[in-house]
């Protein structure tokens, strides 16, 4: 998508350095106290992280859908420009 579209990048920039950067960093904590044990504390703090991904994967999946709106316009207005063309065609024809 940034290579078709490289004017996205700075609208994506901020979000994958920081959110998914964080993202990877809790990923990680996780896996390592998960394979520690699980003491009340422990278990607490793997729960917090297992509702929190759930909340980046929504995240993401708005930013795509933001960074996907733009060629969803350009498309829609491609068909209509299309439409128009052919129905101003095939009323041509029938004259």
């Amino acid at each position: 998508m940034f290579e078709r579209d490289p004017d996205k990048v700075p609208l994506a920039r901020g979000f994958v350095e920081f959110t998914l950067g964080r993202s990877l960093n809790i990923v990680h904590k996780y896996r390592e106290l998960s394979a520690l044990g699980r003491s009340a504390t422990i278990q607490q703090s793997l729960s917090r992280v297992e509702s929190l991904l759930v909340t980046i994967d929504t995240s993401i999946r708005q930013q795509i859908e933001r960074l996907l709106l733009n060629d969803a316009a350009d498309l829609d207005a491609e068909v209509e420009i299309l439409k128009t063309r052919l129905d101003i065609e095939s009323e041509g024809e029938s004259l």
